[in-house]
């Protein structure tokens, strides 16, 4: 064997496979790639993170999937830190048996737009309503910062926002920002939405953090290498303005993990909820 191949067979060997994964949306299989330096969420902690969120968001949403950086999932397993950098990929239930097509993913994009821009007040509004209702008034959404949307071809667009997040427990307040990405894609007819969420850090320009977060969010989806619909007619001749609102929410809730942190003298935990103590919630 020549010498100039043991180089190359020997990093062919190291070399990590990409990590091939698959959803199931409506009946429908659908690969992806885990992203690099990314791995599930999974375990009692995420089962609870997840639950929580579910009630957090209208019922509308379903979560297929979280992943977290593979530093943030190890202090969160280990109880010692946040999820500063994490993704959730979900679904609209309402969606999930339908065959869209990108006309209609045109509408949707145009509809969600729209929304953010003449109705924040509405989206701000049912957004602290149902986290407040699901932390019993121990959580909230200081506010709300929508900083545009984005076409990333014919199916695909995403919308960047700006959120501030209040944690009421132990009679004080604690408020931190975080940076979201939602991203809508169209895939073999079925509509995804991939929320992706970072911490900011509150003494540097939040607007600058948020556009480089931006910058990597986009990359990220990139590797998720789930190929994009390009043709085809539309199905519908308007979306509900309630299924509007939906999609809208459900691209805010995941900004709840910003206010998981480390308690040093944490004794709260229970036998029923053991994850609400690390969100320091009084119940």
């Amino acid at each position: 064997m020549s010498r100039r191949l043991l180089p190359l067979l020997c990093c062919l060997c190291l070399a990590v496979p990409a990590r091939a994964e698959t959803l199931n949306v409506g009946g429908t299989d659908i690969a992806y790639t885990v992203p690099e330096g990314y791995v599930i969420g999974d375990g009692p902690r995420y089962a609870e993170l997840i639950e929580f969120a579910s009630r957090a968001q209208p019922p509308d949403i379903r979560i297929l999937s979280i992943y977290a950086t593979e530093k943030d999932n190890a202090a969160f397993l280990a109880g010692t830190g946040a999820l500063d950098n994490f993704l959730i990929i979900s679904v609209n239930r309402q969606l999930e048996k339908q065959n869209l097509r990108p006309a209609d993913f045109a509408q949707l994009r145009d509809a969600v737009a729209t929304v953010q821009n003449q109705k924040k007040s509405e989206v701000q509004s049912e957004a602290e309503r149902l986290i407040d209702s699901a932390s019993n008034g121990n959580l909230g959404l200081g506010g709300l910062e929508f900083l545009g949307c984005s076409d990333d071809g014919p199916a695909r667009f995403s919308c960047l926002t700006v959120l501030t997040q209040i944690d009421r427990s132990e009679g004080k307040e604690y408020s931190s920002r975080q940076a979201a990405l939602s991203t809508w894609l169209l895939t073999q007819g079925k509509l995804l939405q991939i929320n992706q969420y970072e911490n900011l850090d509150q003494e540097m320009d939040l607007f600058e953090q948020a556009a480089a977060f931006q910058t990597r969010a986009r990359h990220v989806v990139d590797e998720l290498n789930i190929p994009p619909d390009t043709a085809g007619s539309g199905l519908f001749q308007d979306f509900p303005g309630r299924l509007v609102l939906v999609a809208v929410l459900g691209g805010l809730i995941g900004g709840l993990a910003a206010v998981i942190r480390k308690k040093e003298d944490s004794r709260r935990l229970t036998d029923r909820f053991p994850f609400f103590a690390l969100l320091q919630v009084d119940f």
